[in-house]
């Protein structure tokens, strides 16, 4: 209260005497009944597969059908507005849930003795699926954001409902659809023209059609930008890959103990990229065709890429006890620069059952391995990476729009392949009849050439980067499991599963004159691990004891130091299964560990620094002085600091629990089968940790290696699967 008006009061301004907060009123229409629009969703799964033949033929055929319903749903008093406003009884499938999936997967196999040393087998297998989509992420029209941006007041005053941009029948009206037609068939042919020799040739083709559909209805979604006005996108992309191969394998004897085994082979492998895009904007009212938009734009892309490879690879077997084996491979590829050739990637190892040896002292142990191997691997370079080349463009020619072209892209041609060297080391331990078994694995690998998106000057005129191949990369860590038989009573059985690994990435160099590459939080700089997190510390001290914080209490420093790598260092699993009424009810746990690394909690930073304040940390009196010091940090400070906002990313998750009840076969008799199984399962159904977020497994980028953070993302939904197997 401030002059007699009510005004919101951030925590800040209470702590210097410039407000004072005489109430606190939190509402979030996430999770309030009646208003939110996560539900429960619905998945339905339904398979058969049918296999026979003879010793001549044999065949095996598959389908399954997949629906499903997501969480997000209109809710009632929402939808009821919504026909009210389109003068409706009902609303169409793609308002009332906007995330749903309908997928059909066929396939089938044949395998034929054509001769009595050579059989052929013939593999096809075909996809359909449409899937809705809800927007995600950094999206004014994402379903979280408004959540996230809501407000008790907007409710009272603006007749929002509490939502921050939009509300949920608003944000609905957009479809966001995709369509997948995949068809993939393969021809293997397998001889003995010999007895040591056997020969293989192979041919493979696939193809892939996708559709996706952005589809704004004119007058109908929210009140953003030009979306009213109505539009709508058609991108169909197509990727056909063809592969053959072919290769031979002699086995023999040079020694009564030492057996050899020798292998050649070719590789060709083809892929031919093609999108094509339509853009249509400004819509009549009703219509959902492109043609009648008034602003009309396509695009269009071919790429192809081609790959030939050779190897021969020699093994050695001395008294089925010591095995050696040596290799080299071969490949070019379209993507590598014309001043580059073939690059050649070797293999070596060595595995020594020592456990085997009669002077080896065997009480507990029953197997004992001693293993290393050295191998070099490769990634091509993208497909117009290498080349010089120029994109088309519209120009204005005395008011006339012409056809022109700009750089595209300043390729360099002697672009090569990043190189990677591994070397690994390990042994593999069983004890008492097998009960444990122990598997471990040192690791160190050295990527060299790396390809790195090197920055050129805007006064070259050209594209704002190239790749080049600058940078050098290390991974080392170490890989243990153990398997271990807990419980073999007759009634009962225990089996248990953990593996845990390490990994310290470090970037060793950068091409010569190139400066660390910042993207946000995140940098590459040589010593450190790649896309770490960087940020300016900050200190505070509660000088008066208020409980608040102002921002002369908190102290930014001037320079970035590391944070924290923004990927996984530690991983663990523990898997446990029991096994009771003589093996016919399994009850099965999964619990999953990541940490040693930092997430970044952008979703907080919009919530307490943009336009509505409706953080915690800026408002409530309780809030710990830890969140207060992040919000004005980050936003009082003019050397503004997200480093409270990079919080641990640690987490331990109860990923699943199944119990499976393996029916009698008079049960499964009563139902026209052979075999009966029912499996009823659990998945996400807790989580540790210390992240402040929703959820600390969400990444905004996707699959991307970097770009780390949790930016209006939804988290993993929980599940609950029940599964009927039933055999003929």
């Amino acid at each position: 209260m401030a002059g007699g008006s009510v005004r919101t009061c951030l925590l800040a301004d209470a702590a210097r005497a410039l407000c004072a907060t005489d109430s606190l009123t939190t509402f979030n229409p996430l999770q309030t009944a009646g208003v939110t629009p996560i539900g429960t969703g619905a998945r339905r799964q339904y398979g058969a597969n049918v296999s026979g033949g003879t010793n001549l033929a044999r065949y095996f055929v598959s389908a399954e059908y997949e629906g499903e319903e997501g969480t997000f749903q209109l809710p009632g008093p929402e939808g009821d507005r919504l026909k009210l406003a389109r003068n409706v009884t009902e609303l169409p499938e793609t308002v009332l849930r906007p995330n749903a999936l309908k997928k059909v997967n066929l396939r089938a196999n044949i395998d034929a003795n054509v001769a009595p040393n050579a059989d052929v087998q013939v593999s096809v297998g075909y996809v359909t699926s449409d899937v809705r989509l809800p927007q995600n992420d950094n999206n004014v029209l994402g379903m979280l954001p408004s959540g996230y941006f809501g407000s008790s007041s907007a409710a009272d005053t603006a007749g929002s409902g509490g939502w921050g941009f939009f509300k949920p029948g608003e944000i609905f009206s957009l479809l966001r659809s995709q369509n997948i037609e995949r068809f993939t068939g393969s021809v293997q042919a397998n001889a003995n023209p010999l007895p040591f020799l056997t020969a293989r040739a192979s041919v493979g083709y696939d193809i892939g059609n996708r559709t996706d559909i952005a589809f704004d209805p004119t007058s109908q979604g929210p009140a953003f930008g030009t979306t009213p006005l109505g539009s709508k996108t058609d991108n169909r992309v197509q990727l056909r890959t063809y592969t053959v191969s072919a290769g031979a394998t002699a086995a023999y004897n040079l020694q009564p103990r030492l057996a050899a085994k020798t292998s050649v082979g070719i590789q060709y492998f083809k892929d031919v990229f093609f999108a094509n895009g339509a853009n249509g904007q400004r819509l009549p009212f009703g219509s959902s065709d492109i043609d009648g938009a008034a602003i009309l734009t396509a695009t269009q892309t071919t790429t192809t890429t081609v790959t030939l490879g050779g190897y021969v690879e020699q093994q050695l077997s001395i008294a089925d006890r010591l095995y050696v084996i040596g290799a080299l491979r071969a490949d070019d590829n379209s993507a590598f620069g014309s001043n580059f050739d073939a690059i050649i990637f070797p293999k070596a190892s060595v595995s020594y059952l020592l456990g085997d040896e009669a002077w080896f002292p065997k009480g507990a142990v029953s197997l004992f391995r001693v293993r290393a191997a050295y191998g070099a691997s490769g990634l091509q370079p993208g497909a117009d990476d290498a080349l010089f080349f120029f994109s088309p463009a519209t120009a204005a020619i005395d008011n006339t729009a012409a056809s022109a072209v700009t750089f595209g892209g300043i390729g360099l041609n002697s672009l090569k392949p990043e190189r990677s060297s591994e070397i690994e080391a390990g042994f593999d331990l069983n004890l008492w009849n097998d009960r444990i078994s122990l598997e471990a694995t040192y690791y160190n690998k050295r990527t060299r050439d790396a390809l790195i998106a090197r920055v050129l000057p805007p006064s070259l005129g050209v594209s704002a980067s190239r790749f080049e191949n600058l940078g050098s990369v290390t991974n080392e860590g170490v890989e243990l499991s153990v398997n271990a038989q807990v419980v073999t009573k007759r009634a009962l059985t225990w089996d248990v599963r953990v593996s845990a690994s390490g990994n310290k990435n470090r970037l060793v160099k950068l091409g010569e004159g190139i400066p660390d590459i910042i993207f946000g939080t995140q940098r590459h700089v040589p010593g450190y691990a790649l896309g770490g997190f960087w940020e300016r510390p900050y200190t505070y001290e509660d000088t008066n004891g208020d409980g608040l914080l102002a921002p002369t209490e908190v102290t930014v420093a001037d320079s970035f130091a590391f944070i924290g790598p923004s990927i996984p260092t530690r991983e663990a699993s523990f898997t446990s299964t029991f096994t009771l009424a003589g093996g016919r009810v399994r009850l099965g746990t999964q619990f999953d560990y990541r940490g040693g690394h930092k997430q970044f909690n952008n979703t907080e930073v919009f919530r307490c620094t943009a336009t509505g304040n409706n953080c915690r940390a800026a408002h409530d009196p309780t809030a710990s002085l830890d969140q207060q010091a992040r919000v004005i940090a980050r936003r009082f400070n003019a050397k503004f600091s997200n480093f409270g906002f990079l919080e641990p990313g640690w987490f331990v998750k109860l990923r699943e629990v199944s119990l499976t009840w393996d029916a009698p076969a008079s049960i499964a008799t009563a139902f026209g089968g052979s075999r009966l199984a029912v499996t009823f399962a659990g998945r996400n159904l807790g989580t540790w940790t210390d992240y402040t977020g929703v959820d600390p497994e969400v990444q905004s980028a996707g699959q991307a290696n970097f770009g780390v953070q949790d930016f209006l993302t939804q988290p993993p939904v929980r599940a609950y699967v029940l599964r009927v197997n039933l055999g003929f």
